[in-house]
Formats: structure tokens, C-alpha cells, sequence
């Protein structure tokens, strides 16, 4: 029964395929969904036929079977969206579920902090600054300290400090 059924499973690869993936894609617009679960679907179908024997129509069950696996994907995709989004919330609202024991409760002033940690050069911490918080580039930069763009970063030190 086994050799019969690897038969099946080739020969309605050979056939099914693309049409099972046709109609995953039309269905949920995800090309990469719709591969996911066209090989699940023939992966089940090696795993049951030995045992339920090869169904009368087995493009019809391959396209059931994954089409049910798509819409469980995207059933759980959607739940694990919407608990984030609400995970979110409680940790907007509530402000202790970053792990951050500073005490500074704006997260600008602490990038601000760690921008200018004592163990960056003062040239680099202002740099660094300008182009994280104030969003300048590095020719911008150069061009307010009174340096140009170089390096092999594309950066060099300001010399007029």
C-alpha cells in the first residue's frame, strides 16, 4: 500500500500543484502562505493516505487540506496580532514592562543619555546625538563642525572642537 501511495502523492504532485497554489494565493494573496501550506497538504496526504487510503478526488483533498491549513495560519496570525496590539496598550499605559530601571521616563531623554555616555569620545557623543535625535546627516554635521564628510565611515572627527 505504501509503494501505491508514494505513487499517488508524485503523480498528484505532478498535476495538483500548481493548481492547489493557484487557489491558495487567490485565496490569501500570500504567495509564500500558499507554498507553506500546498507542501503541509502533501505532507499530510503521505502521512493519512497509507492509513485512509487515496481519496477518489486527491486534487480536491490537497486543495481542502490546505486551504484549511491557510485559514488556520491566518486565523492564528490575526489572534497573535490583535494580543500584541493589546500588549502594547498595557505596556503604553503602564510603563513598567520595558525593563528600564533609570527612572527616566522619556525615551528621547534616555537615548539622549546613552548618546553621550562618558566612554564616547565628547566628539562622537555629539555626533552621535545630532544624527540619532536631531536627525542631521553626516554631511550636515560635518558642515556644523566645521569639518567635511571622509573616513573610511564616511566620517571624520571634528577638528574645530
Amino acid at each position: 500500500m505504501t509503494g501505491q501511495v508514494t505513487v499517488a502523492v508524485a503523480a498528484a504532485f505532478r498535476q495538483e500543484w500548481g493548481q492547489v497554489v493557484a487557489t491558495l494565493i487567490r485565496m490569501t494573496g500570500d504567495w509564500d502562505l500558499a507554498e507553506e501550506c500546498a507542501q503541509d497538504a502533501f505532507a499530510a496526504a503521505l502521512e493519512r493516505w497509507p492509513r485512509d487510503g487515496v481519496p477518489r478526488r486527491p486534487g480536491a483533498w490537497l486543495t481542502t487540506t490546505a486551504r484549511n491549513r491557510a485559514l488556520d495560519r491566518l486565523r492564528r496570525d490575526t489572534v497573535g496580532a490583535e494580543k500584541l496590539r493589546q500588549l502594547a496598550l498595557l505596556d503604553a499605559r503602564d510603563g513598567e514592562g520595558n525593563g528600564d530601571e533609570s527612572g527616566v521616563g522619556d525615551d528621547r531623554l534616555r537615548l539622549m543619555f546613552t548618546c553621550c555616555h562618558p566612554a564616547l569620545a565628547l566628539e562622537a557623543q555629539v555626533a552621535l546625538t545630532l544624527r540619532t535625535l536631531a536627525g542631521l546627516t553626516t554631511a550636515e554635521i560635518a558642515r556644523a563642525c566645521c569639518t567635511t564628510p571622509g573616513g573610511p565611515r564616511g566620517w571624520t572627527p571634528p577638528v574645530c572642537w
